[in-house]
């Protein structure tokens, strides 16, 4: 599976977001058809992680705090969740938050992206 590197710029702009909006989560259905997937590994450790979705399923290695990256599949297509819901696994009891922008990713085909940060 190929990840795609997400900016900086849109990475601080997502965490703002995080800071000022209701709290979400892709886990609990929260709606954004469209929407991508970005993953922040911030465990401590490598980490991975298993997508069980209809349409794409797969497994996703990453490094500690490797630079956020939307999924892709082998082919290299962003991936997108036509109705917003996202079921991860990881393969480590950690926490995880949840913050949606609406603009991450937009030009990249994405009505804005899920963004997946796994902590210590």
């Amino acid at each position: 599976m190929r990840l795609i590197s997400v900016s900086a710029a849109a990475l601080g702009a997502g965490v703002l977001l995080a800071l000022t909006a209701t709290p979400a989560n892709a886990e609990r259905g929260d709606d954004h058809p469209g929407s991508c997937l970005v993953v922040a590994n911030h465990s401590g450790g490598p980490l991975t992680l298993t997508l069980k979705y209809p349409e794409v399923s797969g497994t996703w290695n990453y490094d500690d705090n490797e630079q956020p990256t939307v999924v892709a599949d082998q082919a290299n297509s962003i991936i997108t969740s036509p109705n917003g819901f996202w079921e991860v696994r990881l393969d480590k009891e950690v926490p995880r938050d949840w913050t949606y922008d609406a603009e991450q990713n937009s030009g990249q085909g994405c009505n804005g992206s899920w963004l997946l940060t796994v902590n210590k």
